[in-house]
């Protein structure tokens, strides 16, 4: 398992906050300044005048670029890699579900080597690359992957403006991403996605320090106590293994298996910005349903129960 030494680039929703910088705000309209009444409830107004960039009248204001986004996440991994010169460090973190990079066939650890033709070094250049291709357009890469260079053409699209819709809607009928952890609840061994094999899965992504995981934990203990070995539940956190031990000897009622997420590998491919996070799986190996909150718990655990035949 690698690990990652990176320089890195109602519903009623009750989440920890994790979330990505938020889109910038809309541009104002043009101000529109009522005049003198004229007569007894009539009221004129002036016409709002716009210019170019260089000061050209135009008829309309200019529309705000529209933000790119592939879905592509990178990072730059510290030592030399296998295949490429000592200082090209770019390679693919994650590819984000439903995007034009996971579309494009893009792999994590694939090597970024150029982009729109632009040498790249690290994640910066291709960034630079990126910047260069709008909206509707497609970014031409070249990765190193197994030694061989590949051409790799990633379509551009507007950031959707609601990610955690985006995912919700994206997540169902993706293929689910294999796991491997320690497990400290029970103590010792390891909790794999493996041995779940031919039957459902609920990841549940929580923390010590998150208050609304302190209303789903009792819910998924009480599913995993009901269910049994009908349904693979695996309670994940990505602290240190000191502070899990010590939240799990204070809490002997909650009884779902628990992981530790090491490097965060599995957090990054459930793109887990809030907490807490449930994802479900069937048990052919496909997330049939993901979501976040309190709420959004309530409901994954429903669906579990109507999966497991409960």
């Amino acid at each position: 398992m690698h690990r990652f030494p990176l320089l890195l680039s109602v519903l009623l929703v009750v989440a920890c906050p994790a979330t990505e910088p938020s889109d910038p705000p809309p541009a104002e309209s043009a101000p529109v300044t009522p005049a003198e009444a004229k007569t007894p409830g009539v009221v004129t107004v002036e016409t709002p005048q716009w210019t170019d960039k260089d000061g050209n009248p135009v008829e309309s204001p200019t529309p705000r670029k529209a933000k790119r986004w592939n879905g592509l996440v990178s990072g730059n991994w510290k030592e030399p890699l296998p295949g490429v010169a000592p200082d090209e460090r770019c390679v693919v973190l994650h590819t984000k579900v439903g995007s034009p990079a996971r579309t494009a066939g893009l792999q994590e650890m694939d090597v970024i080597v150029t982009s729109a033709g632009l040498p790249v070094k690290n994640y910066k250049d291709y960034i630079a690359g990126a910047k260069t291709v709008e909206v509707g357009e497609t970014l031409a890469l070249e990765i190193m992957r197994d030694g061989q260079r590949l051409p790799i053409s990633v379509g551009m699209q507007e950031k959707p403006p609601d990610m955690i819709r985006w995912q919700k809607e994206q997540f169902p009928g993706s293929a689910a991403w294999d796991y491997d952890m320690p497990r400290l609840r029970p103590d010792g061994g390891r909790i794999t996605s493996e041995a779940a094999a031919g039957k459902p899965q609920l990841l549940y992504f929580w923390a010590t320090w998150c208050g609304p995981c302190r209303r789903t934990s009792p819910m998924v203990s009480a599913l995993h106590d009901e269910l049994g070995e009908a349904i693979q539940v695996v309670g994940i956190s990505s602290e240190d293994e000191a502070v899990i031990r010590k939240y799990i000897a204070d809490h002997p009622d909650y009884t779902y298996p628990v992981a530790q997420d090491e490097e965060g590998a599995t957090k990054r491919h459930y793109e887990v910005k809030k907490l807490p996070t449930i994802a479900l799986v069937d048990k052919d190996g496909v997330v049939v349903d993901w979501d976040i909150s309190v709420s959004g718990v309530t409901r994954v655990l429903a669906k579990a129960r109507t999966l497991a035949g409960k």
